[in-house]
């Protein structure tokens, strides 16, 4: 059966996947639909999906590992993750040379094969298998450098993990524009790591006027889920940019780094 690949159509690279996908386009989005009420048969369309696709429908697999999840069955979700980071990877002729050759966010056909590279990424990170996540998420910044995924937020907790600190400070350089609290605060650990207590203040203060609920999150010595109700605005739901919650959430992901460590703790409380 067609197998999905990646199609070099003079100098612009795009992902095409078997034909049939585009027949069946109504019934992934029904599934889609029912997915949060009635996981059980849009589990039963995912899986007709892709043995009618011959596993070519990236969106079809990374849908039925998301179900998975949500139906805590995570051994089952984690192979359909890395199904799909292996199918995208086989697409990828040998020809392609990333960082000279781009796969861009902006042709929605890409878009697939893109979402399976970062799928099987997050993966890696569950495993703690940074390394391999680390190789995924800088394969995407180099395919497509607008980073529409923002897999660069990602790239801190990797190199911490990893120990690899001046990285998390290069990363800084290079998004010196960029306003998340992954990469800011990313540096005030890589700097006191390093001994460079002065300069891992004075960034700590600056993260803190970006990011002031999660300084204060981090400055905590219990941490409980706050609710929604908050003074920044809401855009269309969910976790609101800047608030309590999405604090919350930053601590969660990042506590083996800033609890565990006392006199770390120590140091930030003072500031």
């Amino acid at each position: 059966m067609e197998q999905p690949y990646l199609h070099n159509d003079h100098g612009f690279w795009t992902f095409v996947q078997p034909a049939i996908t585009e027949k069946i386009f109504d019934v992934y989005y029904r599934a889609a639909d029912i997915a949060g009420t009635d996981p059980k048969n849009a589990e039963m369309l995912y899986k007709a999906i892709i043995e009618g696709c011959g596993n070519g429908h990236l969106d079809a697999i990374i849908q039925l590992g998301a179900l998975f999840f949500e139906t805590e069955r995570h051994i089952e979700g984690n192979a359909m993750m890395h199904k799909a980071h292996q199918v995208a990877q086989q697409s990828i002729p040998k020809e392609f040379k990333p960082g000279k050759h781009k796969i861009e966010w902006g042709f929605m056909a890409n878009r697939p094969l893109l979402r399976a590279f970062h799928a099987g990424g997050l993966e890696y990170m569950k495993e703690e298998q940074y390394r391999k996540a680390l190789e995924v998420f800088l394969f995407l910044l180099k395919v497509n450098p607008n980073d529409n995924q923002g897999v660069r937020m990602l790239l801190p907790e990797c190199y911490l993990y990893l120990e690899e600190y001046e990285e998390v400070l290069a990363l800084g350089k290079k998004f010196k524009d960029d306003w998340s609290a992954d990469i800011a605060f990313g540096r005030v650990l890589a700097l006191y790591k390093l001994n460079r207590h002065d300069e891992a203040k004075e960034q700590f203060i600056k993260a803190k006027t970006d990011h002031p609920n999660v300084a204060a999150e981090l400055q905590k010595s219990r941490h409980t889920f706050p609710d929604a109700q908050e003074d920044y605005p809401s855009f269309g739901g969910g976790v609101i940019i800047g608030g309590r919650q999405e604090a919350y959430y930053y601590w969660e992901r990042h506590k083996d780094f800033w609890d565990k460590d006392k006199e770390l703790k120590k140091f930030i409380k003072a500031l």
